[in-house]
Order: structure tokens, then sequence, then C-alpha cells
């Protein structure tokens, strides 16, 4: 939930300002995680971790890559609805 927060809090500061695309992901979302205090157990800090790898891991690339203003510019293209498994795979 609070990464989510994150990332919300992200959309509307790019979205308010016009140098976004010269700020990248990761120093966004480090910024808004120390505002918030997000993070701040070991526990907390571990899953934190894990939503900055899975976000890499779906943008193919470090957060320190991706600029505020365009890291998810293909969301309006991606796969829509509840993930699913096919035995025997989609053939």
């Amino acid at each position: 939930k609070e990464f989510n927060t994150l990332l919300d809090d992200c959309n509307i500061w790019r979205e308010e300002n016009p140098i976004a695309d010269r700020i990248r992901l990761a120093t966004a979302l480090e910024n808004f995680r120390k505002m918030r205090g997000v993070g701040a157990t070991p526990v907390e800090e571990q899953v934190m971790n894990w939503h900055m790898a899975n976000l890499e891991y779906a943008n193919a690339t470090e957060l320190d890559d991706l600029s505020l203003a365009y890291w998810d510019q293909d969301d309006e293209h991606e796969m829509q609805g509840d993930h699913c498994f096919l035995p025997g795979g989609n053939t």
C-alpha cells in the first residue's frame, strides 16, 4: 500500500512540474519515501526493496535509468485483468 502511495506522489509531482523529465524515478521515490517515513524498520525496508526490484524487472532497467516523466509510458498497452495459470501453457 505504501509503495503505491509513493508512486501516486510521483505521478502528482510530475504533473505539476515541467522538469520531471530531468529527474530520475529512483531519486523521486527515495525523496518521497523519506518524507513519508516509509521503510523505517528493517522489514519495511525489505518490502520496499522488493517493490523496487519488481519495478526494475517490469521496466527491464534500473530505476536510476528511468525518468520520472516517462517511466510508465507503456502502461496503457499492458494486459488487463487478473493473473491466471494455464495448465499446459498457452498453446
